[in-house]
């Protein structure tokens, strides 16, 4: 089709931008690839490729100006954006191996303590950007059966455990966390608001 164009004042001919030419640039600046298995890596490629899934906190990574493994992950990110094809970690994986010593060989790991022991290191290096996007605040109270005296305690977290029916029913958990979660029998219509947790 032929090409959009406007003209000024003095008659120049100027091209407007194509609007799917724009699109299919930004999806080419977004795109993010896939990262090469070091040998039973896939738990870190896989909880790598989950973060950065997140836009608020791929959009927080060029403010990292301190801690060897926010600069490393920093410097991974960059370079998988100006990646072309499968992108090799192993800078990355070698520094994180030098913090946490258990995920320096190749043996298979756990993807929930891997992204457990990031977030934390990546917190203490940078704590007024991670903290936001990765902490809540879990306050517990505690009533003595003699005084009556309640003691209430409050304790930062990074993963929040949900329980899961040991019946065959549904745990209706809501994005809301002010809300209860209710214990269901059936699938409710809308589920647009809510996490729903299916027992065994």
């Amino acid at each position: 089709p032929p090409k959009k164009t406007a003209r000024t004042q003095n008659n120049k001919q100027i091209q407007k931008p194509n609007k799917n030419q724009n699109q299919n640039q930004n999806n080419q600046i977004q795109k993010i690839v896939g990262l090469k298995n070091l040998g039973n890596t896939c738990y870190m490629n896989a909880s790598i490729q989950s973060l950065l899934c997140l836009p608020h906190f791929t959009t927080q990574i060029e403010k990292f100006t301190k801690g060897e493994i926010s600069l490393s992950f920093q410097n991974l990110y960059n370079n998988i954006l100006k990646s072309k094809s499968s992108y090799d970690p192993k800078l990355f994986k070698i520094a994180f191996g030098k913090k946490i010593p258990i995920f320096s060989g190749t043996s298979q790991q756990d993807a929930h303590e891997f992204i457990s022991f990031f977030i934390d290191i990546i917190q203490e290096e940078n704590p007024e950007i991670v903290a936001p996007l990765f902490y809540g605040s879990a306050e517990s109270s505690t009533s003595c059966a003699i005084c009556g005296k309640s003691k209430q305690i409050t304790e930062k977290f990074s993963s929040l455990s949900l329980p899961i029916s040991s019946s065959r029913r549904i745990i209706f958990s809501p994005w809301n966390l002010a809300d209860p979660m209710l214990r269901i029998s059936s699938v409710p219509t809308n589920t647009k608001n809510a996490i729903l947790l299916y027992g065994s």
